[in-house]
């Protein structure tokens, strides 16, 4: 007796609460799919002449469906996962954010990033004896030359400047009085060299300021700027702090603690006999020649004689960074297309199933990866070229003009071949990469790789040597009804 009409509908329903195990997404598919096998199996165990024989073929099916509803739950593909556009971007973010992080912290790399120490470095010359200058790079002068200097009439420099390191204790409160290295100078100094001065105030004619440099005003005052102002003692003198000055500030590699600019008044009170260090601002009008060169010597003329004075240029401020990677940048587009293909590929006209904005996300990730990759090279460069320090002044910018054009090349490439390698619809990584075709054959059929999406999105076809007719790799859209065949729904 046939008992179709009774029992299949149960085993239907029994099917039905199976697929409740199953996700979502995909429970429509499956129950189909159950329920069209669950067809054939009765069909076929009809022909079964023992009712328990029949009926339990049936049943074995039923318990597939649920170990089958047991895997599609446990199951969690990892393929598409580990190669997700947003995984990329957090690995961009979070390189980008560590390089900078690093050149934060690194000392070396924040005074790099600074703006160049002295504005019109190239018009600043140290002056000192040229007797002494042989022995050492800036030697001092006796404070009456430098107060004939300033008499004379000056068709060479429109300010001088002079400075004498002291040591004093700064007395702050009682019990802390730390001794600091003090640059004694006049009250031009500053001024004269084109330093940077944070929180600078002015001061009455007759009042020394003390300035701070950056790590002592740290270091002491814990970069409190309600200290800026206020009047404390150094040494023996009442003083006012004037503001915080970079700690570089100090010409001819020398370091300081903190300055002290004297009024004239002080300063004239000063012996002849004290020994200074003199740098003066050339006019801006003097000889080109004279201007474009390094060190170059002056005569004095005096009562009897002369005296000769060699000059030496400060160091001009190096390119700034910014600078140097944009132009790395530069260099790197224009190399691009000599070491790598361009193309993305051939990719048919978007299927109607498939909404305009697939087409735009695609391009926005690419911006996207290039935009977080520059960051990460410009910082990442800083971090390895300024973390050391190098005896040479333009060894910086060589090895930072090294790194950034290489890595910055490097990143476009990749980001051009990852490109290439993801589906445009899900932009997740094409995997399963198999063998089609045989070399020999090039010009009679295809021959490359295979690539496949997880999602059942499309094909890859990357040709093994370009030909005439197949130049480049080719996307293949597939369509929804292939969604079932894959791991990810479509």
């Amino acid at each position: 007796m046939n008992r179709r009409p009774v029992l299949l509908p149960m085993y239907g329903c029994a099917l039905r609460l199976v697929a409740l195990g199953v996700p979502r997404g995909r429970r429509a598919e499956w129950v189909a799919e159950w329920v069209s096998e669950l067809w054939y199996v009765w069909e076929a165990a009809q022909e079964q002449a023992a009712f328990v024989a029949r009926h339990g073929e049936i049943a074995a099916f039923c318990r597939g469906a649920v170990e089958d509803a047991r895997c599609l739950r446990e199951h969690r593909p990892s393929v598409k996962a580990s190669g997700s556009a947003v995984a990329c971007c957090v690995a961009l973010s979070l390189i980008a954010l560590i390089s900078i992080g690093l050149a934060h912290v690194l000392p070396g790399v924040t005074r790099a990033m600074r703006l160049p120490m002295y504005r019109g470095a190239a018009h600043i010359v140290t002056i000192a004896p040229a007797a002494s200058s042989k022995v050492r790079p800036v030697a001092t002068v006796a404070l009456g030359a430098v107060r004939s200097l300033q008499q004379r009439p000056q068709h060479l420099f429109t300010d001088l400047a002079f400075y004498q390191p002291v040591s004093r204790p700064l007395h702050i409160a009682e019990g802390m009085s730390p001794v600091l290295s003090v640059g004694r100078a006049s009250a031009n100094f500053l001024d004269v060299l084109g330093v940077r001065v944070w929180f600078r105030q002015s001061s009455a004619s007759d009042e020394p300021l003390l300035m701070l440099s950056e790590s002592t005003w740290r270091r002491v005052f814990g970069a409190s700027t309600s200290v800026v102002g206020a009047t404390v003692k150094l040494g023996l003198q009442r003083v006012r702090l004037g503001g915080v000055v970079p700690d570089e500030a100090a010409p001819a590699g020398q370091r300081f603690d903190a300055w002290l600019l004297l009024p004239s008044g002080i300063a004239d009170g000063l012996a002849d006999s004290t020994p200074v260090y003199l740098i003066g601002s050339l006019e801006p009008r003097s000889d080109p020649a004279l201007l474009n060169q390094s060190r170059w010597q002056m005569s004095v003329p005096v009562v009897d004689g002369a005296v000769d004075y060699d000059c030496t240029t400060l160091s001009s401020p190096p390119l700034a960074t910014m600078q140097i990677f944009l132009f790395t940048v530069f260099l790197a587009l224009l190399a691009l297309p000599a070491t790598t293909s361009l193309s993305l590929g051939d990719y048919p006209v978007r299927p109607t199933s498939l909404p305009w904005t697939t087409a735009v996300r695609r391009w926005l990730f690419l911006g996207a990866k290039i935009a977080m990759a520059l960051p990460a090279i410009y910082f990442g460069s800083m971090d390895l070229t300024y973390a050391v320090a190098w005896s040479s002044p333009s060894a910086p910018e060589y090895v930072q003009l090294v790194v950034s054009f290489s890595a910055t090349l490097f990143a476009l490439r990749w980001t051009l071949r990852d490109q290439r390698q993801r589906c445009p619809v899900c932009l997740g990584k094409l995997t399963c990469p198999a063998r089609v075709g045989q070399p020999s054959r090039n010009f009679l059929a295809w021959n490359g790789t295979e690539l496949i999406c997880v999602g059942g999105h499309g094909l890859l076809h990357v040709p093994e040597l370009p030909t005439s007719w197949c130049g480049t790799q080719r996307w293949l859209h597939l369509d929804p009804s292939w969604s079932s065949l894959f791991f990810e729904a479509a």
